[in-house]
């Protein structure tokens, strides 16, 4: 799993743990949820992370859900299937 954050919103850096990981949409949510921290980007925050967690957010307050960083990775991430 690779690991990121976002250091400072306002001059756009990202720093990156060691990671190991075999799908790049994984890494692409993982570029989605840092990216959105960015004031640019939304200005998220870290309220909830993990799909059930985020899940609960949603139903629970969905105004947080909306600024919710791991919210946006998972939204790109996962496709929904179509009837």
């Amino acid at each position: 799993m690779i690991h990121g954050f976002c250091s400072n919103p306002s001059f756009h850096q990202f720093n990156f743990t060691h990671a190991a990981f075999s799908l790049s949409f994984i890494q692409a949510g993982t570029l989605v949820h840092e990216a959105s921290h960015f004031t640019q980007n939304g200005g998220t925050n870290d309220y909830a992370y993990g799909q059930a967690n985020c899940t609960d957010l949603a139903r629970d307050y969905p105004d947080y859900a909306v600024m919710n960083a791991d919210s946006h990775e998972f939204f790109v991430e996962n496709t929904p299937e179509l009837d």
